[in-house]
């Protein structure tokens, strides 16, 4: 085989294996489709939903091992000369940043909801079944520290029925919020309490509803937030 014939086969190999490694943005009908996609869509839905999620358990540890595997790509072509790196093999250090950028967004975003909600989220087991552990490890931490701050100001030297009284106010989510989804199948009778009647969605439809009418086909993967 002459040498020209043999780079060939190199490239297309490792086009195969970048291709394998991430399948970043890149979705076949037949094909589950990627961590990437899963968690850009988990964090879409994170944003903009007003409560908590469950944590994508899967799609997280999925991913962290493709951005694992692509720091060890990374540094192997750190090793080389410049000059020495091919075109397409850039491909890794922008898909690690792409793939890290993602992760870290979408852990943010839970970390900031956790915070805002942290009394509800620690009271109700709906929500402490939605949490990583390390997300429910930071919540009892976070509610800790919270709690030693009000300790320390003037929360002591309010009245014992205050105290109490506070302690009840907890923040809780808008359910009822308006707000503008996209359907991945049809959907029948979803309920709207305030017109006291039902409508039905077919895929691809695109509708403002209250969040709590739509909340079950969110979790069960069949509606996603715009």
């Amino acid at each position: 085989m002459s040498d020209s014939g043999q780079q060939e086969t190199e490239d297309d190999q490792f086009a195969r294996e970048i291709e394998g490694l991430l399948n970043f943005g890149q979705q076949d009908e037949e094909v589950e489709i990627s961590n990437y996609e899963k968690i850009k869509l988990g964090l879409i839905n994170e944003r903009l939903a007003p409560e908590l999620l469950p944590f994508l358990t899967e799609a997280v540890d999925g991913l962290y091992q493709q951005l694992q595997t692509l720091v060890t790509k990374e540094q192997e072509l750190r090793t080389r000369p410049l000059s020495a790196i091919k075109e397409n093999e850039f491909i890794i250090l922008m898909d690690k940043e792409r793939g890290s950028y993602l992760l870290r967004n979408y852990l943010r975003t839970r970390m900031a909801k956790i915070e805002e909600q942290c009394a509800l989220i620690l009271s109700q087991e709906k929500y402490l079944q939605r949490l990583s552990s390390l997300e429910l490890t930071y919540a009892n931490g976070y509610m800790r520290i919270l709690q030693k701050v009000f300790d320390n100001s003037f929360w002591n030297q309010l009245p014992a029925e205050m105290k109490e009284r506070e302690r009840d106010c907890i923040i809780q989510p808008e359910l009822y919020r308006m707000i503008f989804c996209r359907t991945k199948k049809d959907i029948k009778d979803i309920w709207l309490p305030k017109e006291s009647e039902y409508v039905s969605l077919k895929a691809g439809d695109i509708a403002a509803l209250p969040y709590n009418s739509i909340a079950q086909h969110l979790l069960e993967g069949s509606i996603d937030l715009l």
